[in-house]
């Protein structure tokens, strides 16, 4: 049927779906096999339209004495009667594990006669009026004419209408040559006596109800069941037929086809492929070899179990699987999925992508091979975890010289733990099973990646959360002070241990300010001579973090006092003034070089120089001091005390 064009493959999207019916096998009267659709359960959805169709009472009373007929049998009729695309859903089957629909005009159905007949209406018509006359009855067609040359032209018009309308006469069941003794519609027509005759056939069977000899053919087989189905064989059982029977004949019809034999109600089929569909017909056969009708069953063999189940690709929330299929048939595929949720699905194909899963969740997942009647094969197993979705809020929580502390919120989902990979100077990966981390050993001053990802019981990680931070730096070393002048300091020191990006000099003082150096040294400058400043020398991380300051203390040089000058001269003294420097100071120092030499300290801008030798010369050198000690550089005057 398939390569005459009368039915076509459904496709794979649209198995199961629709309207399917039983198909089976029935014996014509040739020996050959007849394919048949039940459709008796669809029909029961067909609304019954009555039309009339010509009997054989209205062949007879238009049949005229002497008249000539021919029959023509159109071969496989219903075929050429188109079925609509949405209507072929209703029209389904499945045979060995393919599912099949009608494109035509199948036999069985409720409207098929009214449909046929109406379709044909048109072609009967176009032949009155020709002087022969045309009777069809479905696709049997009776003509009749007044003549046996009328009759043949009549004919073949018939013929070759039949021929432009693409129908193929079956010459084998056809009568074309005039005669005017026919028979049509299981009856012998006579025109010569103009009389209707049952035919021999069905007078001998009439004969044989009537003496009895019908009893030399078994009964028909009773309660034909399956009574066990596996993946390779089938066992059948049934009741003995009313009467004799010397043994049975079992045909098995599908794939593969094979005939067997068996003396009890009871047979075991085996080597049968997994997943086909197969059709047995049980006969009782007599002590001649003569079989009776047959009981008719169909079954499906289990299909085998899939192959290769493995997981080909996961996410947070989906799993997809493939897999081989079984040996053997199938019609298509269920998929359980066991976890939370829980719930099936079918696949027509030897994949499936399934969605809707809790990110980081343990599931089973059984495929089962299903045959045409819904059997469901050994199921392959496997077991799998979501990914876990990622983690929330990931935040630094505090940070030191050498560690720094996570937090963050669960996934949506589940989890078993947490993976945390440090990605710096030292590199290195931890877990934790709650939402905060303590990560030590860390080098000062570094810049630190961690990501953090959920994992499933498996050992999937699910997406990182990213979070990027720097150590504080450690504190500078050995922080001395190199050289120091009126309005400036130098400062140098050793590295921190670990890392910085650079450092960070607080000068504190007058003037305070800051400022930052990319060297372990810095000159400051614009200082106030004489002054007292503290410094702090911090290194700084990548990201502005100051590590502990080191701390040192200095005063700059005092300046140099003005405008020094004698104010008295007497016989043992000599009194100085002078203005005081720019800038800062704690007291005067004075040198007084002569003799006697002596030195002495002031807190003010004058000094009485006492106890000197009379006449004598002397140079005084007059230096402001810091609070240190530090001498600024001195004023010098000379000057002669008074002759006695």
């Amino acid at each position: 049927m398939l390569a005459k064009g009368a039915i076509e493959e459904v496709s794979v999207q649209h198995r199961g779906l629709g309207f399917y019916s039983r198909f089976f096998l029935i014996r014509k009267t040739s020996g050959e096999w007849r394919p048949n659709l039940d459709l008796r359960k669809l029909n029961k959805f067909l609304r019954k339209q009555s039309f009339h169709m010509i009997t054989l009472l209205d062949i007879l009373h238009l049949l005229n004495p002497g008249d000539y007929m021919t029959t023509m049998d159109p071969q496989d009729a219903y075929f050429h009667t188109p079925v609509h695309v949405k209507h072929r859903k209703y029209l389904r089957f499945t045979v060995a594990g393919g599912h099949y629909q009608f494109k035509v005009l199948p036999f069985g159905l409720k409207s098929a006669p009214q449909i046929f007949t109406k379709c044909l209406a048109p072609v009967a018509g176009y032949l009155p009026n020709r002087g022969f006359q045309v009777f069809p009855y479905l696709d049997d067609w009776l003509i009749k004419a007044s003549s046996s040359q009328l009759a043949s032209k009549a004919t073949n018009v018939c013929l070759e209408l039949f021929h432009s309308l693409g129908l193929i006469v079956n010459f084998q069941k056809s009568v074309t040559l005039p005669t005017r003794r026919i028979v049509f519609l299981g009856a012998e027509l006579d025109t010569i006596e103009n009389k209707a005759y049952v035919t021999q056939a069905r007078q001998q069977k009439l004969a044989n109800l009537v003496s009895g000899s019908q009893e030399e053919v078994p009964n028909v087989t009773n309660n034909l069941k399956v009574t066990d189905v596996s993946v390779d064989s089938i066992s059948l059982s049934w009741l003995p037929p009313t009467g004799n029977k010397s043994l049975y004949f079992v045909q098995v019809i599908g794939n593969p086809a094979f005939n067997l034999t068996s003396y009890t109600e009871f047979v075991l089929i085996i080597n049968l492929t997994p997943g086909n569909h197969y059709t047995f017909l049980v006969s009782a056969v007599a002590g001649n070899g003569v079989l009776g009708k047959s009981s008719i069953i169909s079954e499906y063999t289990v299909p085998n179990v899939t192959k290769n189940l493995k997981v080909t690709d996961v996410s947070v929330d989906s799993i997809l699987l493939s897999w081989l299929p079984p040996t053997g048939n199938k019609s298509f595929y269920f998929v359980q999925v066991l976890g939370n949720p829980a719930f099936n699905l079918t696949s027509y194909t030897e994949f499936v992508l399934i969605t809707n899963l809790t990110p980081g969740n343990h599931y089973t997942l059984l495929v089962s091979a299903v045959a045409g009647n819904g059997v469901l094969g050994n199921s392959n197993i496997m077991t799998e975890y979501k990914v876990p979705h990622v983690t929330k809020d990931l935040n630094v929580t505090d940070v030191s010289i050498d560690s720094i502390s996570l937090s963050w919120l669960p996934p949506t989902g589940n989890k078993s733990f947490y993976y945390v990979q440090v990605s710096g100077n030292p590199a290195f990966n931890l877990t934790s099973y709650s939402e905060f981390v303590l990560i030590t050993n860390l080098t000062p001053g570094n810049h630190y990646t961690f990501l953090v990802s959920a994992v499933a019981g498996n050992g999937v990680l699910g997406n990182s959360s990213i979070i990027a931070e720097y150590t504080v730096p450690n504190v500078t070393n050995n922080l001395k002070v190199t050289d120091v002048s009126v309005d400036s300091i130098s400062l140098s020191w050793l590295p921190p241990t670990g890392n910085k990006s650079w450092y960070f000099v607080q000068v504190l003082g007058n003037p305070a300010f800051i400022l930052t150096s990319y060297t372990e040294f810095v000159l400051i400058t614009n200082l106030t001579p004489g002054n007292h400043y503290t410094f702090l020398v911090s290194a700084v991380a990548g990201n502005g973090v100051l590590g502990n300051s080191s701390i040192i203390t200095e005063y700059t040089v005092p300046n140099v006092t003005n405008n020094l000058k004698v104010t008295d001269v007497s016989v043992d003294s000599i009194s100085l003034s002078w203005l005081p420097p720019t800038g800062n100071k704690s007291f005067y120092f004075v040198q007084v070089s002569g003799n006697p030499t002596f030195n002495l300290t002031s807190y003010s801008e004058f000094v009485l120089i006492t106890n000197l030798t009379p006449g004598n010369h002397y140079t005084f050198l007059v230096s402001a001091v810091a609070g240190n000690g530090v001498l600024g550089n001195s004023s010098i005057i000379a000057e002669y005390t008074v002759s006695p």
